[in-house]
């Protein structure tokens, strides 16, 4: 599983750079994930009030 951020749902708000303990989540005008540290546990999918973030099949 991968997270992925809906760039037309993202309004930067860093709730998700403060939930991933992974640190895999950057902002960029919308959230950044870095794959190569991100595990898919799903928690910012989860916190993000926007609906901006997605779990998908890699």
């Amino acid at each position: 599983m991968a997270i992925v951020a809906k760039p037309k749902s993202c309004i930067a708000c860093g709730t998700c750079v403060e939930t991933c303990a992974r640190g895999a989540i950057t902002l960029d005008e919308i959230a950044v994930i870095d794959a190569s540290v991100c595990t898919g546990c799903g928690l910012c999918v989860s916190d993000c009030a926007y609906g901006a973030l997605a779990l998908t099949e890699v």
